[in-house]
């Protein structure tokens, strides 16, 4: 069957409307290419406002724990960076096995995108030097090498027997190890692991998060969306 014209259709700069949220099960979306969804401390972000209707806003009250945004631009649309210290949170929401998690950015060294629950518990996404790492509980990891300091488009998809990662189109080997259930509520770190370690360097410029096993369909289309609005190569 033919991918919807709908699936495949591009979405303006810095438009609130589009493509991830025609797919079900949107539970988080963060575009910094929208400017009206950042609240500014100075250059520092206290708020980064998820795009999704569902009321996830990262936040950060700390001055100095808060990302920089418009420091940094890629493909003329200003991100959100990090160098040190910065960490943003989402409070708890429910939490499943299942989950497919896209990210538009870069990084050197140990750097971490998101962290879901806590170190060991659930979803990351980090890297360690010129190695980007999806993780699932425990260590269940799939990882692949990336070019540091460059933008990349980042898939995870995670279940419960089930960790998947894509740089680009670009896919590590499947890690199918079971672990247990996720059946409760766990808060969403970006930039940092919960514990401030692993601190971002370098910068996000979307994140979207779904909680549910995307078909191959559906992340191309997310995939391709991503490519286009940022100028990343798949």
């Amino acid at each position: 069957m033919p991918m919807s014209p709908r699936l495949l259709r591009p979405i303006a700069r810095g438009a609130t409307g589009g493509l991830p949220l025609t797919i079900a099960d949107l539970a988080v979306w963060l575009d910094a290419s929208v400017a009206s969804s950042v609240t500014l401390n100075g250059s520092g972000v206290s708020e980064w406002r998820d795009l999704s209707g569902n009321g996830r806003h990262a936040t950060q009250d700390t001055a100095a724990s808060q990302p920089e945004y418009g420091t940094t631009t890629l493909n003329g649309l200003a991100v959100c960076s990090s160098s040190s210290s910065a960490r943003m949170d989402i409070a708890a929401f429910p939490c499943t096995n299942d989950a497919t998690v896209f990210v538009v950015g870069a990084a050197t060294g140990s750097s971490t995108y998101f962290c879901r629950g806590n170190t060991t518990s659930t979803h990351e996404l980090f890297g360690l030097n010129a190695v980007t790492i999806a993780r699932r509980i425990n260590n269940t990891n799939a990882s692949l090498s990336v070019t540091q300091g460059v933008p990349h488009v980042l898939t995870a998809v995670f279940g419960a027997n089930l960790t998947r990662f894509f740089r680009g189109n670009t896919q590590a080997t499947d890690n199918t190890a079971a672990q247990a259930a996720i059946n409760d509520s766990r808060a969403l770190t970006l930039f940092c692991f919960p514990t401030d370690i692993y601190v971002l360097n370098g910068y996000i410029a979307e994140f979207i998060y779904y909680q549910r096993q995307l078909t191959s369909t559906e992340q191309d289309a997310v995939k391709a969306y991503l490519s286009t609005k940022w100028d990343v190569s798949l």
